[in-house]
């Protein structure tokens, strides 16, 4: 079935509309969950009640209960790339913009971390400074920045899917951005959709590698890895390995030479 409608542009975008006001295949798994739910909690009140426990109160998580953890191979893979290599520089400092929040509370635990996001941060962290800003506009100076990240952001610039501007090169002037702030020798580590080129409004773009690149003239490729349609991570690959993907994702390090 899961073919059928990934085959059919008109079933996948209807799919995909009913899936953003309802969830799916929650909704389908509602009902059996919902049983099993009622059925452990009768059996569990039968195994009779620890009164030091206090209150016995109905809290219902009915869809935690599968047969593996359910992951994005793409957010999976990318935090643990970014941070090895990251941490393999050694910067005093790292900047990163819009990045996955985990990604960046984790890396504050080793290295001082500036968090540049439109909406800013409010949980204070040791080692994590949040700024807001834009990736359109950072507000950094010009070559001021040797550490920077910004990690499956940068394909939904100019689509207004969250509240950005609507703008068809949102992309390419926020790659223009990342590239003006980044020091020269500096290191940019981007994550992006890679394969066969396609806008998915409004959720992001899809590019081919050589169109990543082109967005960055004046940077140099140092590492280009994927994590693949199926969802396995291979690192140092060609650009020709994503040729016919789908959505795979494009794992890059950058970096500006010194001129």
């Amino acid at each position: 079935m899961k073919k059928i409608i990934k085959n059919s542009p008109f079933l996948l975008f209807i799919y995909r509309f009913l899936n953003e006001a309802v969830d799916l295949e929650r909704a389908v798994r509602f009902l059996p969950n919902f049983g099993r739910y009622l059925v452990t909690m009768i059996k569990y009140r039968r195994l009779g009640r620890r009164p030091e426990t206090g209150r016995f109160t109905l809290f219902p998580k009915i869809h935690d209960c599968t047969a593996t953890t359910s992951a994005d191979p793409h957010y999976f893979y990318q935090g643990v790339w970014a941070f090895k290599r990251i941490l393999s520089a050694q910067p005093s400092r790292h900047y990163d913009v819009g990045s996955q929040l985990d990604f960046v509370r984790y890396m504050a635990a080793v290295i001082p971390v500036v968090f540049i996001d439109i909406r800013p941060l409010e949980l204070p962290l040791a080692n994590l400074t949040s700024v807001k800003g834009s990736i359109l506009e950072s507000g950094y100076a010009s070559n001021s920045v040797s550490s920077l990240s910004c990690l499956h952001v940068i394909e939904h610039i100019g689509l207004g899917r969250y509240g950005d501007p609507l703008d068809p090169w949102g992309s390419e002037k926020a790659a223009a951005e990342l590239s003006r702030i980044l020091a020269p020798e500096g290191r940019l580590y981007l994550t992006t959709p890679v394969g066969c080129p396609c806008i998915q409004f409004n959720a992001h773009f899809t590019r081919s590698p050589q169109q990543v690149i082109a967005m960055f003239p004046g940077l140099k490729l140092v590492e280009f890895s994927v994590v693949t349609d199926e969802g396995k991570f291979v690192e140092r690959v060609d650009f020709s390995s994503v040729a016919d993907s789908r959505y795979a994702c494009g794992l890059f390090v950058l970096t500006k030479p010194v001129v």
